[in-house]
């Protein structure tokens, strides 16, 4: 079994130097040590994990299936050892302030959602830090960010804004649904049936963010969040598009139907977005290494 020592990990950094560079000499390069010593590293560590890393000759550098695997384990660890270290500097500068967020509405239902574990962690780092939430429509999120109102905000992405950083957390699926009341909920229906019915959608989204028939919907009636869609598809008057967590409960209660899933179903990007030139706050680039 293989158990890590204190000198194993100056060999992995130096393991990791030599794959950033593609070669003995950047690597001897960038750590100011010489190639002998770059690659009598490189022996000990094969040495000691009993594994062939990389060729390395004339032919230039190959990184092995298994060099692979040790340099993404290497990449773990050492992201985890800068998380150590930044999380007792914060300690000890004790990190203060107030860190705002904003999350779209209707997301609690989502098993995929992970912000509070990422508030519960950032906490454990930084418990002299203050968090505001607020729970708004995407357009809201969107909005509270880039005029400063918020840090980060978390929610799907249907269109990407120049000023603004995204990093992509998980995929949401939308489905089109109907519910009792609506003369498609109790029959086989066609394409063309929900070509020809009503359709509430976002105020904030284009139709052609709605899925691939999305020009060809008949987009009648517009709300600016899920719960109003929601509300509109149980009126009995229109379809609607809701992610499927949102409307599971209803669709096992029988009070929402989803309409030819194989067709109309589309997933989208959930992210959390900070503005661009705010990604160096220390407050906010802590909270978004969590995420990681």
């Amino acid at each position: 079994m293989f158990r890590l020592a204190y000198s194993d990990i100056r060999l992995l950094r130096i393991f990791h130097q030599v794959v950033i560079g593609r070669s003995f000499a950047a690597a001897s390069t960038a750590l100011g040590v010489s190639e002998a010593v770059v690659s009598r590293a490189m022996s000990d560590l094969e040495a000691r994990t009993g594994m062939m890393l990389c060729q390395r000759g004339r032919g230039g550098f190959v990184l092995e299936a298994d060099g692979e695997f040790v340099m993404k384990a290497t990449q773990r660890l050492l992201s985890e050892m800068d998380l150590f270290s930044e999380s007792i500097g914060t300690y000890r500068q004790g990190m203060a302030g107030e860190l705002r967020l904003a999350i779209t509405e209707s997301t609690l239902s989502d098993r995929n959602n992970r912000i509070s574990e990422y508030i519960t962690r950032y906490k454990l780092r930084a418990p002299n830090v203050r968090i505001e939430l607020s729970v708004l429509p995407p357009s809201g999120v969107q909005s509270h960010v880039l005029n400063g109102l918020a840090h980060i905000g978390f929610l799907p992405t249907h269109r990407r804004v120049v000023d603004l950083t995204y990093q992509e957390l998980h995929e949401e699926k939308m489905s089109l649904y109907c519910s009792p009341g609506h003369p498609l909920f109790e029959t086989d229906c066609s394409r063309e049936d929900i070509f020809s019915a009503e359709v509430a959608a976002p105020d904030y989204l284009l139709n052609g963010q709605l899925g691939l028939h999305a020009d060809t919907l008949r987009i009648v009636n517009s709300t600016n969040s899920i719960e109003g869609i929601a509300m509109l598809v149980m009126t009995g008057s229109y379809l609607g598009f809701l992610p499927d967590h949102f409307a599971s409960k209803w669709l096992e209660q029988g009070q929402l139907r989803e309409l030819l899933p194989e067709v109309f179903s589309y997933h989208i990007r959930f992210c959390a977005i900070s503005r661009s030139d705010r990604k160096d706050s220390k407050l906010v680039h802590s909270f978004l290494r969590e995420l990681g």
